[in-house]
């Protein structure tokens, strides 16, 4: 059950994340479109507009194309800067991870008996490297025994 709750435990905090993520982006964008669309040469004027800036803004593009030119809008930005740049890197953290690891379990890890059942397959593979490493170094003395002698 516990192993269970571990591996569940990444995908909720993934969707966590998607969430915290979408709901910063929402959150934001709705501030600077307050303060931003009456103001004298702004141009997020639109939720588009300040839907765009904040996707932009968190995945660090910045095009330039959007910006807040009022002080409650460089605020946001602030936030939206501190807050969006984590959770975009949170979830690209998530996105290696899922592209690097390997989903399918090893054939020894397959029929196991848990963590203790991995854990004795794992110590019968260093026996039996350890067994191969000793009858080579075992070889190895008897190739240069004659060498010695002389």
């Amino acid at each position: 059950m516990l192993r269970e709750l571990r591996e569940g435990l990444a995908s909720g905090t993934l969707y966590l994340v998607v969430f915290l993520g979408l709901l910063t982006l929402e959150v934001t964008g709705l501030l600077e479109l307050h303060f931003e669309e009456d103001a004298v040469g702004a141009n997020i004027t639109t939720g588009g507009d300040a839907l765009w800036w904040g996707y932009a803004t968190a995945t660090t593009v910045g095009y330039g194309d959007q910006f807040p030119v009022t002080m409650g809008g460089r605020i946001v930005g602030v936030v939206m800067l501190t807050v969006g740049v984590a959770l975009f890197a949170t979830f690209s953290g998530f996105l290696a991870n899922a592209f690097l690891s390997s989903k399918t379990p090893k054939p020894a890890e397959a029929d196991t008996g848990g963590d203790l059942g991995a854990a004795l397959i794992e110590l019968e593979g260093l026996q039996e490297q350890q067994q191969r490493a000793i009858a080579a170094l075992r070889a190895r003395i008897v190739e240069l025994e004659p060498a010695t002698r002389d």
